[in-house]
């Protein structure tokens, strides 16, 4: 039986993906030999049951970057990838505050918006969000640009995508028509003002990836926003709300984060692009 704090959507015979809803999605892909689970979530349950009710193949998780909602769970499985300029990150866990801040923000959303979040889950009776706890994991294996991982007929090649953190990647699956966006594809808030983002950056991560996408790959698979599955077009959209965000042409408000941390708030199409505040 799967954990009812997950939540299971199958979105062809051998992918999946494992929603912790109001909050995350990871992405499970499945080929004839092994398997990728692409982000552990957040941790608050255990995901590697989950995953052993949908697949009997070995697993290599993948870390889309290292933000601790999308690596929670890591260290309950044996082999554990990033790409390498996250590796150190990895095994440092969030900045000092950032769980506890996390919890407290989606439990005032909760009590605000109550009769509209009907799709967050009631948090485990043994999860104590004043005092979450996280398990730091480390890797097993660092990843490269171009590298490719053998599922067994079915391939995943990583393409790193600097500037949501310096070691985002997304997952290319040509055979599938699947790009598996991470953190750095989505719609709705664009984080580019955390330590190590970079905006100009992100812009051209995502013009590049734009380029060099297969036109077999139609689909984009996202982990946050609510539709969590967006057209190709996505990726130019997104590049082309963050560079208008950088020319400053746009009306910016004060706004907080999820770790309620200040920020400047462009809303721009599908999108609301975060950036660092300015200095007085």
């Amino acid at each position: 039986m799967i954990d009812p704090w997950f939540e299971i959507e199958r979105i062809d015979d051998d992918t999946f993906v494992i929603a912790e809803p109001s909050h995350v999605r990871s992405h499970l892909i499945i080929g004839d030999e092994r398997a990728v689970l692409f982000d552990t979530g957040l941790g608050v349950r255990p995901i590697r049951p989950v995953v052993a009710e949908l697949t009997d193949r070995p697993v290599l998780t993948v870390a889309s970057h290292h933000h601790f909602d999308h690596v929670g769970g890591n260290h309950e499985f044996d082999e554990v990838a990033i790409h390498h300029a996250g590796a150190e990150l990895l095994a440092q866990g969030p900045p000092p505050g950032w769980l506890t801040a996390y919890w407290e923000g989606f439990l005032d959303y909760v009590e605000r918006f109550s009769p509209d979040a009907s799709t967050a889950r009631p948090l485990p009776a043994d999860f104590a969000p004043q005092h979450p706890d996280f398990r730091p994991s480390a890797a097993t294996r660092l990843l490269d640009d171009g590298e490719v991982l053998p599922l067994g007929g079915r391939d995943l090649r990583v393409v790193h995508v600097p500037g949501h953190t310096q070691d985002s990647i997304c997952l290319v699956d040509e055979s599938h028509g699947f790009l598996f966006g991470g953190d750095a594809i989505d719609t709705g808030g664009i984080y580019a003002h955390l330590p190590t983002a970079d905006p100009a950056q992100f812009v051209a991560s995502l013009r590049r990836l734009d380029a060099l996408l297969p036109s077999t790959v139609v689909a984009v698979l996202s982990p946050h926003s609510r539709a969590g599955r967006h057209g190709r077009d996505v990726i130019g959209r997104e590049a082309d709300a963050i560079a208008t965000a950088l020319t400053g042409g746009v009306v910016f408000e004060s706004g907080k984060d999820c770790f309620r941390q200040a920020a400047c708030v462009a809303s721009i199409g599908d999108f609301a692009i975060y950036l660092a505040p300015v200095s007085p």
